[in-house]
């Protein structure tokens, strides 16, 4: 059942609303979106990308990036990603796409 304080999207609303519409706040802003139920599907291909970011994220935090750094420089892992990454776009986020696409090439070439 939803929760409604004061009239209907003007303060804040809470909930679900006869199993279509759900109300909540996203940054202190109300909203309401259609009511998805999620799912969890543990498919060989899912499980392989879980696994795969997984250990991405896991290696990406052991990087010494330049803030972490007394020199203020970065291991030389880090700086090299963070030269190879476009204008514009991260490093972590340049990495995942790279290693996604090497890791492709790989599955493609074991098949």
């Amino acid at each position: 059942m939803a929760k409604v304080n004061g009239p209907f999207m003007s303060l804040s609303a809470s909930g679900t609303f006869g199993n279509t519409l759900t109300a909540s706040i996203w940054k202190g802003r109300p909203y309401m979106r259609q009511r998805v139920t999620p799912s969890n599907p543990s498919s060989a291909g899912q499980i392989t990308v879980r696994k795969y970011l997984g250990s991405l994220a896991k290696a990406a935090r052991s990087v010494l990036t330049s803030y972490m750094d007394d020199h203020a420089e970065g291991s030389q892992f880090f700086q090299d990603a963070r030269d190879s990454a476009p204008a514009g776009q991260s490093w972590i986020s340049w990495l995942q796409r790279y290693a996604k696409d090497v890791y492709d090439k790989t599955l493609a070439h074991w098949a």
